[in-house]
């Protein structure tokens, strides 16, 4: 996810996350919106992407709204280029 320090946008942000799935509650698969899940590299390396009770809080979930924040190394080199 990218973000900047400044209002400028001259000092980058990077926060990495690890992709688990998408609409994977039960409540999220009701609803007509997508909700992606994430992990930070910490959650991912304790106990990989799956889905337990015990580990919900250590998903971050992202909706439509803010999704395009999320970029794979690709966009963030060109958006990082573009800056």
């Amino acid at each position: 996810m990218l973000s900047f320090f400044d209002k400028d946008g001259r000092i980058p942000m990077v926060e990495t996350y690890i992709y688990a799935g998408t609409n994977l509650m039960k409540a999220d698969q009701s609803s007509s919106d997508t909700i992606w899940y994430f992990k930070t590299p910490e959650g991912y390396m304790a106990s990989g992407t799956k889905l337990e009770e015990a580990n919900l809080q250590s998903f971050i979930r992202v909706g439509e709204d803010t999704v395009e924040l999320v970029l794979d190394k690709a966009q963030l080199v060109q958006q990082l280029q573009e800056e």
